[in-house]
């Protein structure tokens, strides 16, 4: 297996990327058919003949199976390199090859002029594809709400429908992708419009210039593609400017995938592996904010129900405050705590009497501290948990308390511990659920 884990880069499949799974993953699930790495060849035979008919046909028949892979093979931890190995171990058998390459992401295309004129996803005649093609980009752009003129760095723009819109809007716009031909169709599509684009062949991670930085960084369908998400998320400090955003857009995150992260399953993705080398990989939504807060950033997720393709990861870097009441949370530390206010302005979130929250691991943090408010009508004495850290202090009904703990160096996780009780059942109010304390912000410093 080849062992150069460089971030790779390339266009973002938007032409095979029309798939409902990730936003109606149960119902694919129910109807979908487990199959082997034997019966693979079968099933690929099948797609191509959908192919040949239509387009339409071919991405109907990526939601009819998955393959069938026993999980508890993989080693427990996500961030190992042995997790790693064993993930691209599973990747070089899908795609019967030795290992892994970024010249594997590169594409043949015939005829650049003639896909400048007509490019995805206009040559698939599809009103459906199109359609939530250009739903998903409006969203992106309304999502982003960037100021006139800001910079912005697209990895991965593929054909450039997204990069020539954000610039016919006069942002400047630097698109970055592994695809010579990629490059030069996006380069024709802006000099037909006299509209400035600067666009370059690289990898995840390049810029023309050493150190240039920007105001937003855009992936749209394209961050799964690269071998070594890790390495790339830790360069993505370095790209944006201070208040800037980094959008992750119709990204296979879902709570409901199989794993941490790791190869994708799906008939698309085994359709692109087997046949094109090309890398496909998912992420647990749970695993992917957790990741993010851990290398300094915090998430919102913003939804549009309109197309499968609209969901948009939005990360800004820490500023040094968790505001609460705002704050997404993994998943599976969430269901640690009690369900969020109805009205975010409220400005807290409950903990449900033993809550844990996975922290910034950056070394430029060495303390935090917890706000932290008692609503009970009774007095509480809630204890919080860092590393070896611990405090304690008993809060008053409906007074307000700060716990100031040290950070360790690694493996930075909140605990918060106190009594629970129910408004509802206090007769205090209809609020059915069981709390503790609510805590406000943390401030990191």
């Amino acid at each position: 297996m080849a062992e150069d884990r460089e971030c790779s880069i390339s266009r973002p499949r938007q032409d095979l990327k029309h798939d409902s799974r990730f936003q109606k993953v149960e119902a694919q699930l129910s109807v979908m058919k487990n199959i082997t790495l034997a019966e693979l060849d079968h099933e690929l035979e099948v797609l191509s003949g959908a192919e040949a008919r239509s387009d339409d046909e071919l991405r109907r028949g990526f939601g009819t199976f998955q393959l069938a892979l026993d999980q508890s093979a993989f080693p427990d931890d996500p961030y190992s390199e042995e997790y790693y190995r064993s993930q691209m171990a599973l990747y070089c058998r899908i795609a019967v090859s030795e290992g892994y390459q970024l010249s594997n992401e590169r594409t043949l295309l015939d005829g650049v002029e003639n896909m400048a004129r007509v490019p995805f996803p206009y040559y698939t005649r599809s009103p459906q594809t199109v359609s939530d093609q250009l739903m998903a980009i409006g969203f992106i752009i309304r999502t982003l709400n960037l100021p006139a003129g800001a910079t912005i760095l697209e990895f991965g723009p593929g054909w450039g429908n997204t990069t020539i819109h954000l610039a016919r809007m006069g942002y400047s716009v630097t698109a970055v992708d592994i695809e010579p031909n990629f490059v030069e169709i996006i380069k024709q599509r802006a000099a037909a419009i006299a509209c400035p684009v600067r666009v370059m062949v690289g990898n995840f991670g390049s810029t023309p210039e050493p150190d240039e930085r920007f105001d937003a960084i855009l992936f749209f369908e394209c961050f799964h593609h690269c071998a070594d998400h890790l390495k790339l998320i830790d360069r993505l400090r370095e790209l944006v400017n201070p208040g800037g955003v980094v959008a992750f857009a119709a990204e296979p995150i879902l709570e409901e995938f199989h794993a941490p992260w790791g190869v994708r399953l799906d008939g698309m993705a085994l359709w692109s592996i087997r046949r094109s080398k090309w890398m496909e990989l998912g992420y647990k939504e749970s695993y992917f904010v957790r990741t993010m807060m851990r290398a300094g950033w915090t998430i919102s997720k913003h939804v549009c129900n309109a197309t499968p393709l609209g969901v948009v990861f939005l990360a800004r870097r820490n500023s040094g405050v968790y505001n609460m009441g705002e704050l997404l949370i993994p998943k599976d530390e969430e269901s640690t705590w009690a369900p969020p206010e109805s009205d975010p302005a409220v400005g807290v979130r409950f903990t449900a009497g033993d809550s844990v929250l996975s922290l910034d691991q950056d070394v430029q943090w060495n303390e935090v501290s917890v706000d932290v408010v008692n609503s009970a009508p009774f007095p509480q004495t809630p204890i919080v948990r860092c590393g070896g850290e611990e405090c304690s202090l008993q809060i008053m009904a409906g007074a307000e308390a700060t716990f100031t703990l040290r950070l360790p160096a690694t493996g930075r996780k909140l605990r918060i511990s106190s009594s629970s009780w129910c408004p509802k059942e206090l007769h205090i109010n209809e609020d059915p659920r069981i709390l503790g304390v609510a805590v406000r912000r943390l401030r990191f410093r």
